[in-house]
């Protein structure tokens, strides 16, 4: 049986989101805003599970992205994901 992680998936599902409205090289302030807009309009997560999310790994996020746009190594890097 495989065991799902809903905190995995969010990651996974909020980075696929944002990277959709990204430039290749988003500013802080870029990568902040499309964040927040995927948990303020998304249908496919909880408003306060992705804010949750993005206060925990939000300040970590520049970095990453800057290596890796795979979201689920991404999300890995980040150590939401095994």
């Amino acid at each position: 049986m495989i065991r799902r992680d809903p905190e995995c998936d969010l990651c996974k599902a909020v980075l696929t989101t944002a990277f959709v409205t990204l430039a290749a090289e988003p500013t802080q302030d870029q990568l902040s805003a499309a964040l927040r807009a995927v948990c303020a309009t998304s249908v496919l997560v909880q408003l306060t599970q992705c804010v949750a999310f993005l206060d925990r790994y939000e300040e970590n996020l520049p970095e990453a992205i800057q290596s890796e746009r795979d979201v689920g190594l991404l999300c890995a890097l980040l150590g939401v994901c095994q």
